[in-house]
């Protein structure tokens, strides 16, 4: 079973880690976003960055199809950030009672959103990602491959980790690309 408010405390440290290096790697108004991805097996989770750089280079659609789409990002961190938090995650993963529980592994899932949604919110409420002003121009995100479950707790990470305005932002490109009924 996972332990949430040890894994949270894990994943804020990975993510302040993963930042930290992006941040000396770029002019401090160089980084658009920081996300963490995962998958729908939630048994792994690496660092994304969005920069400027990459939005220049973004042929796909407008410069938000690019800011509020993580899988997009330029720059993946796929190095010893987050080695501690995905060896954690892998042996919880691999104690799983999913024979005896069948809703062992949804519980695992939702358990290992909340904790990275807690980890983010941490360094939020530190001050970790700067002023509000600064954070007004920095999408922060969680984000997992396509599936029912990111579709609806999106919105709800998203107004957790950023500030109104860039919640505003995403909700209104959020309606102008959701699918016409």
């Amino acid at each position: 079973m996972l332990d949430v408010d040890k894994l949270s405390k894990m994943i804020a440290a990975a993510a302040s880690e993963s930042f930290s290096a992006s941040r000396a790697k770029h002019r401090k108004d160089e980084i658009l976003g920081y996300a963490i991805l995962s998958h729908d097996t939630a048994d792994s989770c690496c660092a994304a960055v969005a920069t400027h750089h990459g939005l220049k280079s973004f042929v796909h659609g407008e410069d938000n199809d690019f800011l509020f789409s993580p899988p997009e990002w330029d720059e993946f961190d796929n190095g010893t950030a987050f080695a501690s938090v995905n060896n954690e995650l892998i042996k919880a993963y691999d104690e799983g009672d999913y024979e005896i529980d069948p809703d062992w592994h949804e519980k695992f899932r939702e358990d290992v959103f909340e904790a990275t949604v807690q980890g983010l919110e941490i360094l939020v409420r530190q001050g970790f990602f700067g002023t509000e002003e600064e954070r007004n121009r920095l999408y922060l995100a969680f984000c997992l491959s396509d599936s029912e479950t990111f579709t609806t707790h999106l919105p709800s990470w998203v107004s957790k980790l950023n500030t109104d305005r860039v919640t505003n932002k995403f909700l209104a490109w959020q309606q102008c690309n959701s699918p016409k009924k």
